[in-house]
């Protein structure tokens, strides 16, 4: 019997084998001074550590070490750490392990025990450091899959607070991740008094550094040798959430393209953060497909964490968005791929159920889709037609669970 939480689950009935990429949930590094921010910047790779030149900051060195003991595995093993590997950056480091009560303190650092609030104890449940907005936004980060698997760097902004730093899986056995090490650099905040006006300095700073970031990501994709279509996807969510953070202060946002040479128009809001990207010089065609997928995303109420996603399940990717978004525009209607949450959800709830011995399978295994009932148990609703891709992710999830400590 299979008990349910939520209302519909997607259920394994397969595996196999595929690579995880550090493909990340992208986010711009910009927020309001008064606002609570945690992002992710898109991708991390051999070339963006190279790029820092004088600048090698924590979070990069780390990444080179971490890289360094990945060898040919899907993630490098936990017990491979060594003190001396974790000397440079031992003060900002903080290790955990993902138990079933959620992420516990194995090692923190005496500069993250700042972040973190005070003392922080081996064993010491991420969750359960109470009014720590750090603590919790990391939490929330590594409930999902995703979140626990995924190199991500990131930043954090809180009114007293601005961190800035990078996740790196780990693993017990060599599959799945069982471990995260965390490097946090911050600093400290000044509380901003009324009227003054360097406030306003600060933020077009911001924006300039979040938009440098965008154009680090672009300039990977618009290089000749780069073809790679998550590698798309990623800039185009970074860039979209640089766009959302952005125009939290409008006036501030549009005083900085005047600066850049661009100017935001209603009819299409996306494309200077895209030319911010991608250059000004890019192809205008492909700006305006860009653009349109943002917009299509948007509508759809995506956030930039699930844009990825997204464009991996629209029907024809970027394509498919621009077709739709542009049949909108003219007072067209959404196809049936793209049809309102709530209104598939209705529709899903009235679909027969189906016994599992009437499934015939044409492969050895197979994804479902289940549902639950009144009663809290579940019942199926249909398979799932599903790749390899993720039937092999679906494994992963599955075995790395078992393997937990």
């Amino acid at each position: 019997m299979i008990r349910c939480d939520g209302t519909y689950v997607m259920c394994a009935m397969s595996m196999n084998d595929s690579d995880i990429t550090n493909q990340k949930t992208p986010s711009s590094a910009v927020s309001a001074p008064a606002e609570d921010d945690f992002v992710f910047s898109a991708t991390i790779s051999q070339r963006q550590t190279a790029t820092a030149q004088h600048e090698r900051r924590l979070h990069l060195r780390a990444f080179d070490y971490w890289h360094a003991l990945n060898a040919d595995r899907e993630f490098p093993l936990f017990a491979d750490l060594t003190p001396e590997g974790l000397s440079p950056f031992k003060d900002n480091c903080l290790l955990l392990a993902f138990t079933e009560a959620g992420a516990s303190v194995r090692f923190c650092g005496a500069r993250v025990k700042m972040v973190l609030g005070g003392n922080v104890e081996m064993g010491t449940l991420l969750h359960s450091i109470k009014g720590n907005e750090f603590a919790a936004a990391l939490a929330d980060r590594f409930v999902s899959y995703e979140g626990r698997t995924q190199a991500a760097e990131f930043e954090f902004i809180e009114r007293s607070i601005e961190s800035r730093g990078i996740m790196l899986p780990f693993s017990a056995h060599g599959d799945g991740a069982q471990f995260v090490m965390v490097v946090v650099n911050h600093r400290e905040r000044l509380p901003e008094k009324a009227g003054d006006k360097p406030a306003g300095k600060e933020l077009a700073q911001a924006l300039a550094a979040a938009a440098s970031t965008c154009a680090e990501v672009g300039a990977a994709v618009v290089h000749p040798d780069n073809t790679s279509r998550q590698g798309l996807y990623a800039a185009l969510a970074q860039t979209f959430a640089f766009h959302i953070a952005a125009s939290r202060d409008p006036v501030s946002y549009r005083r900085y393209l005047r600066t850049e040479g661009l100017r935001q128009q209603k009819r299409a809001p996306f494309t200077p953060a895209l030319k911010l990207t991608f250059g000004k010089d890019y192809d205008k065609t492909r700006i305006t497909e860009y653009a349109a997928a943002l917009s299509f995303a948007a509508r759809n109420e995506i956030t930039p964490d699930g844009l990825v996603n997204f464009l991996n399940n629209v029907p024809g990717g970027i394509k498919g968005c621009v077709q739709n978004e542009r049949s909108l525009k003219k007072g067209g209607s959404l196809g049936r791929s793209v049809e309102p949450v709530e209104q598939l959800m209705a529709r899903l709830k009235t679909h027969p159920a189906v016994a599992l011995n009437q499934i015939n399978l044409r492969n050895d295994y197979s994804l479902v889709l289940v549902r639950r009932k009144e009663d809290g148990t579940a019942e199926v609703v249909a398979p799932v037609s599903s790749s390899e891709h993720q039937i092999v992710r679906a494994a992963r999830e599955i075995l790395s669970k078992r393997d937990e400590p």
